[in-house]
């Protein structure tokens, strides 16, 4: 067993003494956690533990107190490659959120319900994990959750939901619902986003009759949002929505940039049945020098194709259309 401490609360990891890979990893993430979820509301507790169970199965549990974690999971896992997603921290911040997004905050059995818990707790291990490690490993976990989330979709045997109506689909509440939270953080602020959490913990904390809804979420959510963006914000919540968008090229004319790019948005039904969707918008466009993303600028697409103008201080080895994976793109390369 090894502890540490975080302001007031005990923290522990107890573990098979050969399996001490990362139980360092391990305390620090539980400190990182708790340090940036307490600004939801104060963890109610002075004890925090991670306990090793055998590999039967490979899982880890929020519990209160208590975090069973899977001796497969994270244990005898040994991340020697600094590029990989550090899966460990992950799922340790991931499960440390659900003292807030199951327990502090309990919400109805109605469909949404994942979107509270899972998703919640998605979101919250993304930001921990950006504050960690920055801003360029989360975009390469988002770009796994986009992985994971398509191909979920595309093994669906009955019918896909939208997230606020999530109902026990991992690709939605977790893959999707991790991704539409941190996007929808991304472009209002974050501060905005972990505002509108707090008033929500606030209003609703160990509330019981009636217990919150993903639908209460929302009724928070949508007036802390510009107009600019409250239609594509509600996209992401309420529909299936998927993008198709790539730059085709780019060129130097002058003292300008003409980068030419394809733009598509589609809505599906609840199996997989695309329409067109009229484009109206926001997207970020990252202007990279060598394998270096140097400028990013936001821009609002009309058309499903066309060029677009920019005036840089340098010339771009590669242009990108949504460089830090907050949107749903079917093709990405």
């Amino acid at each position: 067993m090894d502890s540490s401490f975080y302001n007031n609360v005990k923290l522990y990891v107890y573990y098979v003494p050969q399996h001490n890979f990362n139980i360092k990893k391990m305390l620090f993430a539980m400190e990182k956690s708790l340090n940036y979820l307490e600004q939801f509301s104060p963890y109610p507790h002075n004890v925090l533990r991670i306990v090793e169970f055998p590999r039967l199965f490979s899982f880890a549990q929020s519990l209160a107190t208590i975090i069973p974690f899977s001796e497969r999971l994270g244990f005898i896992t040994r991340l020697k490659n600094k590029e990989d997603i550090d899966y460990v921290t992950f799922v340790t911040a991931h499960e440390v959120g659900h003292q807030w997004w199951g327990h502090i905050i309990s919400p109805a059995s109605v469909k949404g319900l994942y979107l509270i818990t899972e998703s919640f707790a998605e979101y919250t291990g993304i930001r921990i994990m950006e504050y960690i490690y920055g801003k360029e490993k989360v975009s390469k976990f988002l770009r796994y959750e986009e992985d994971r989330y398509l191909k979920g979709r595309k093994g669906e045997t009955y019918k896909e939901s939208p997230l606020y109506l999530s109902e026990g689909q991992f690709y939605v509440h977790y893959n999707k619902g991790g991704l539409v939270n941190y996007a929808t953080s991304y472009y209002i602020g974050h501060e905005t986003f972990d505002s509108v959490l707090k008033t929500f913990v606030e209003k609703y904390k160990y509330r019981d009759h009636p217990y919150p809804t993903s639908l209460d979420f929302l009724k928070l959510l949508y007036p802390a949002i510009p107009d600019s963006l409250l239609g594509q914000i509600k996209d992401f919540y309420e529909s299936i929505v998927l993008y198709d968008f790539k730059v085709n090229s780019f060129k130097v004319q002058g003292e300008k940039l003409l980068v030419n790019y394809t733009f598509k948005k589609f809505i599906s039904d609840a199996y997989g049945n695309e329409q067109f969707l009229k484009l109206n918008d926001l997207v970020e466009i990252g202007f990279y020098e060598g394998d270096k993303l140097k400028e990013i600028k936001r821009v609002r697409i009309l058309k499903e194709s066309g060029d677009l103008e920019f005036y840089l201080n340098f010339k771009p080895t590669k242009v990108q259309l949504d460089p830090n994976n907050v949107l749903i793109n079917k093709s990405r390369e």
